[in-house]
């Protein structure tokens, strides 16, 4: 019994440290499928954002990388300046923290935001602690997949 007991616990372990550590978001509202335009940081990027537009690419969103300031009319009251052509915005700030002891890969703090152009509204917000990208992204991804309506 104990020999199964000190494994399920070493398997525990392990799961925990080969994905997030921690992750925490937040969803304001739906992205529209009917405009699945995005601005993006330029580059690829081998944390995180250069797996986040590939999965986005994958669930048909077009890409436009930051150009310069624009100003848009929204009603004859309100003006709004945002980067780019999308109608969202994808930022991202990934920092490396610390290296794990178990497979001496980085562990990376992520932060990733989608804004509205339109409106100005933050619309998603994801942070997440991670050794393993790879669960990070899809969690992220699926996020996305899930509130575009």
């Amino acid at each position: 019994m104990n020999k199964h007991l000190s494994y399920a616990f070493v398997v525990s372990v392990c799961a925990v440290f080969s994905s997030c550590a921690s992750q925490n978001y937040y969803i304001e509202k739906s992205l529209d499928a009917n405009n699945k335009t995005m601005n993006v940081p330029r580059g690829y990027g081998s944390y995180f954002v250069g797996p986040v537009k590939d999965g986005l690419k994958e669930q048909g969103w077009k890409f436009f990388t930051y150009d310069g300031r624009t100003m848009e009319k929204v009603s004859d009251s309100k003006t709004i300046e945002y980067d780019g052509r999308g109608r969202y915005t994808l930022s991202v700030d990934v920092e490396k923290v610390d290296t794990s002891i178990l497979d001496l890969q980085p562990i990376i703090d992520v932060s990733a935001s989608i804004a509205d152009n339109i409106t100005g509204e933050e619309i998603m917000g994801f942070s997440a602690n991670y050794s393993n990208r790879n669960t990070c992204v899809k969690k992220f991804l699926k996020l996305v997949k899930e509130n575009t309506k």
